[in-house]
């Protein structure tokens, strides 16, 4: 990693980093390969956490309410787990078809963290090689405190997670029942990866050591990855 030592006000970042890059001959350790700023991605966040809670406590109001960040994306009322369907993900027709594999497979999940209380938290966590890339925590802790405020996401990776591979859980309304995995790949083994403190605002470098964690663990069979889980980034 290098730090300037000059000012670089009015300078483009990318321009900076070729030019590094072209007299990297100079640098240490035999000189570099690739150089890249290391750039704070934001985007803005398309809902509010806080309105919803607001309206969450009216007389009226239920808790748990589902509230979508877009209207306009698919979800069918009064359905828990549609997203497993057929007409959607047929992630549940799948995982049936696939049965349970010989061997895990094991996957890492770059994200802001984990809840290990919520009621979809995985089976099957490895949480003897998470890992945390944010200085608010030990790098052995890769659970998301729930921090709120501007440009915060809380509970992002404990969602992505119980999408990836949740556990069981069981929903009964109006003549709807569930009882089954809410995620498409519970069997699956994940190592929780923490790049951010919420997906709305991830620095650059977070990423490559989070990817540089789960390469390095592929040394060893009984620890390697197989696949490697980000969803971050802006409105599609």
């Amino acid at each position: 990693i290098a730090r300037p030592t000059q000012s670089l006000e009015g300078a483009h970042a990318w321009e900076l980093a070729h030019a590094a890059l072209q007299q990297s001959a100079g640098l240490a350790a035999g000189g570099a390969v690739y150089v890249e700023p290391d750039l704070l991605q934001s985007w803005d966040c398309e809902s509010s956490p806080a309105a919803g809670l607001q309206a969450a406590a009216g007389p009226s109001a239920d808790a748990c309410a589902f509230h979508d960040q877009m209207p306009a994306l698919p979800s069918v009322a009064g359905r828990f787990a549609w997203h497993l369907d057929d007409d959607f993900s047929q992630l549940l027709t799948a995982r049936r078809d696939v049965g349970t594999p010989g061997q895990p497979v094991r996957i890492a999940h770059l994200d802001t963290g984990y809840d290990p209380q919520h009621d979809t938290f995985p089976a099957h966590v490895r949480r003897d090689l998470q890992r945390n890339f944010m200085d608010d925590q030990a790098p052995d802790d890769a659970r998301d405190p729930a921090a709120t405020g501007f440009l915060k996401n809380p509970g992002h990776g404990t969602a992505t997670l119980a999408l990836l591979a949740g556990n069981r859980c069981m929903a009964s309304q109006d003549g709807y029942h569930f009882d089954d995995f809410i995620g498409g790949s519970p069997q699956a083994e994940i190592i929780p990866v923490r790049v951010g403190t919420s997906v709305v605002q991830i620095l650059t470098s977070s990423i490559a050591a989070g990817i540089h964690h789960a390469a390095s663990l592929c040394a060893d069979q009984t620890t390697a990855v197989h696949v490697l889980s980000m969803s971050m980034g802006g409105v599609a």
